[in-house]
């Protein structure tokens, strides 16, 4: 077995219908099913929680809601079960929280998604090597573009089907947890899509994802699979602009929506979950997810997404503030401000003003929290928070050493950014925005993103001001640089004949592009650095005195 297989998370999620249940309800359009071991709690072994979760849009039929369903426990091992789930959610489910409105919801074919849950406790009769969880729901489906033989409104026999296995050899498992519950089902033409189907196993076992097809069956018996329609595959389940669709080892799939195809889509993503077998000395599989989705793509998407997330101020009555003739000197470019609302007679300072985001500084932290006001896609944002800059009002630009991204599910709402020293002056600060070292700026999860040169301002007011000597009043972070001016290749020489110091290099985006721990006079060599003006921090690890100084660059050609 492949040795990455460690590395990897493990999902069962099962997704499944009801094999005896004929009430004509609303289409279903995804779901899943979860188990957890609760032997441990209950003194009872083999017991185990069952959550069942279905997706369902109201889009086609009035929305009716059983209140149980069964599926089927079948195995080599002992006589198939029944098992009833009742449900647990509200009569007519909640609103599908996943569901981003990426498409304007006046566009033709967009639909609600509700998620209605159930759940029941069974106890596995003995371990089994092949216990399958089988489900199949007799009704309701439209036509989809991807597939020929796709359940249509409920008749024909053909039965939509899904499975998981589980293989309890090697002691019982808890099904890991999608890290997002429901992803996206709407998508608009023209789309950066990205579908989490990630997960996480609570007892470690290793994850591989595929693609599959989807399956016609029953409850018992054989099964089928779905035939995909000319141009489309179970690796390729999509029309692209780019021509393919990328499912990741994290569990993530994405592409971008075509401009000229629109239409329903099904696709299935099976998780493989593997365990250690010492007796074997190799991996050995103990279950399978297998989660199925619509994903709809049709029409323009709101404008709101198509211009990204923006920054946003810490009092949502107020999202702008006027600022006049002061804050023109440490614009980025006053005139290209992705964001500014008004701006008056920018040839006369005297005449100048720009409206702007802004909030208020905590005096003397060295984190600053930037929320937005849409999330942002975590994978978007560079680890070195390269995205951001911060520039005082003297126009120096304050380093960033550090960015905490907050990521729940995915996405996040807010980050920190990391000083190296609290802010030293009273004034307006402009954080904005441009490209990171990923080469992109922050991406909403409808796939745009952040303008360049979107901008906020952070006010320090009435903050004690800070004495550069008086704030570095131990002097045993004090260094000499040298040559200063250089062509790259310069020395750091503490003060201090003894200690151990933290020295890096950091230029004025506010990125260290080098760093390293010594106890003596270290020489850098970075001839390869662009020319330009740096800031080099020299910290005392003993004591916690930090220093800065500028130094310059000038790279041979």
């Amino acid at each position: 077995m492949n040795q990455s297989l460690r590395f990897s998370c493990f999902s069962i999620i099962l997704i499944i219908f009801s094999a005896n249940h004929t009430t004509r309800a609303a289409h279903l359009v995804g779901g899943e099913l979860t188990y957890r071991y609760i032997g441990d709690s209950t003194n009872t072994p083999h017991h185990y929680l069952v959550s069942l979760k279905l997706l369902r849009s109201p889009h086609y039929t009035t929305l009716n809601v059983p209140q149980s369903y069964n599926l089927c426990l079948t195995s080599t091992c002992f006589p198939n079960q029944t098992i009833t789930v009742n449900q647990t959610s509200p009569p007519n489910g909640v609103s599908h929280h996943g569901q981003l409105p990426c498409l304007d919801t006046t566009s033709p074919g967009y639909f609600e998604v509700y998620t209605h849950t159930y759940e029941s406790t069974v106890v596995l009769p003995s371990p089994c090597s092949d216990i399958r969880f089988r489900f199949s729901f007799p009704c309701c489906r439209v036509a989809v573009a991807n597939t020929d033989n796709y359940m249509a409104n409920g008749s024909g026999g053909s039965t939509n089907f899904l499975h998981a296995r589980l293989n309890t050899d090697l002691g019982d498992v808890t099904s890991p947890q999608f890290l997002v519950p429901e992803v996206p089902i709407n998508v608009c033409h023209g789309q950066n899509v990205f579908l989490n189907h990630g997960a996480e196993s609570p007892q470690g076992d290793s994850l591989v994802y595929r693609f599959n097809y989807g399956k016609n069956g029953g409850c018992t018996g054989s099964f089928a699979d779905m035939v995909m329609s000319p141009g489309y595959s179970q690796d390729q389940p999509f029309m692209t602009d780019t021509g393919v669709v990328v499912l990741d080892n994290n569990g993530m799939i994405n592409f971008r929506s075509s401009n000229s195809i629109q239409g329903n889509y099904v696709y299935v993503v099976v998780a493989q979950a593997y365990r250690f077998s010492p007796t074997l000395n190799d991996y050995v599989l103990v279950g399978t997810s297998y989660r199925e989705y619509w994903l709809t793509v049709r029409g323009t998407c709101q404008s709101e997404t198509v211009n990204g997330a923006s920054l946003k101020s810490d009092v949502d009555s107020i999202p702008t503030t006027n600022f006049g003739p002061n804050i023109l000197n440490i614009l980025p470019d006053p005139q290209g401000v992705a964001n500014a609302d008004t701006i008056f007679d920018p040839n006369d300072s005297t005449q100048f003003e720009i409206a702007l985001p802004a909030f208020k500084y905590n005096c003397l932290s060295t984190e600053i929290e930037v929320e937005f006001s849409q999330p942002v896609m975590c994978n978007s944002i560079s680890p070195d928070g390269s995205e951001f800059r911060i520039t005082s009002p003297d126009s120096f630009n304050i380093p960033i050493i550090g960015i905490q991204k907050n990521c729940n599910e995915g996405v996040s709402q807010s980050v920190i950014l990391e000083l190296a020293q609290p802010l030293p002056m009273n004034g307006d600060y402009i954080i904005s925005i441009k490209n990171g070292t990923d080469g992109n700026t922050l991406m909403n999860p409808c796939g745009f993103f952040m303008l360049e040169n979107t901008v906020i301002v952070l006010q320090s007011i009435d903050c004690p001001i800070i004495s550069t000597e008086k704030y570095f009043r131990n002097k045993s972070a004090n260094f000499k640089v040298y040559p200063n001016p250089n062509q790259g290749v310069f020395s750091v020489v503490p003060e201090s004949p003894t200690g151990d110091f933290i020295i890096t290099l950091i230029n004025l985006q506010g990125v260290a592009v080098i760093k390293k721990q010594t106890n003596v006079p270290f020489e850098i060599q970075a001839e390869n650095l662009p020319s330009g003006l740096y800031i080099i921090q020299v910290e005392n690890r003993q004591t916690g005195a930090v220093r800065n100084q500028r130094v310059q660059i000038n790279s041979l050609e």
